[in-house]
């Protein structure tokens, strides 16, 4: 068998913190500045001393552009895959219609996990299990929240201290003291 060294000189932004994966017969690199992929497919007649690295343009601009550090991509048969970006973890769906041939790119709500950094995650009956430097998680897609629901609220006196009121509402209008 053959070893072959990729680097930057064959398109990697980086000689370290690449995460080699294949995907479709192409080799994906999750890299510090983003994720790259072979220029031809990884099959019979591919001639390894050839080899060159492309930025991955599937996910658009922004994705490479903003330089999301790359360390784990799991691709899932239905087309979606899910990305590790260090302490972000993206969807990424297939478009429809106008967007066929692209992605759109959800970033997950996880703000309850109270980490800093994701280390690994792992797919298993579209349940993702997340690992980080402060436990484990699991993360169901079929259960919905809206996040951002409207909210209103009535406030009718605050208070700033001991006997200093800053303003009291009465009916339609409010007084400042």
């Amino acid at each position: 068998y053959d070893i072959y060294r990729y680097d930057m000189q064959h398109g990697l932004p980086q000689n370290d913190w690449n995460f080699a994966y294949s995907h479709n017969q192409y080799l994906i690199i999750g890299t510090r500045k983003g994720i790259y992929r072979s220029d031809t497919k990884i099959d019979r007649q591919f001639k390894p001393e050839l080899l060159r690295f492309v930025q991955e343009s599937t996910f658009g601009k922004w994705f490479n552009l903003t330089q999301q550090g790359v360390s784990n991509i799991i691709f899932c048969n239905t087309g979606t895959i899910w990305v590790n970006c260090i302490d972000k973890i993206f969807k990424a769906t297939a478009g429809t219609g106008a967007t066929s041939g692209k992605y759109d790119i959800q970033r997950l709500p996880l703000q309850k996990t109270r980490t800093s950094e994701y280390t690994d995650m792992y797919l298993e009956d579209n349940i993702l299990w997340l690992c980080s430097d402060t436990g484990l998680y699991r993360y169901d897609d079929k259960f919905k929240k809206r996040y951002k629901k409207p909210y209103t609220a009535l406030i009718r006196h605050v208070s700033v201290g001991k006997n200093k009121t800053l303003l009291i509402i009465k009916g339609n209008g409010f007084t400042q003291s």
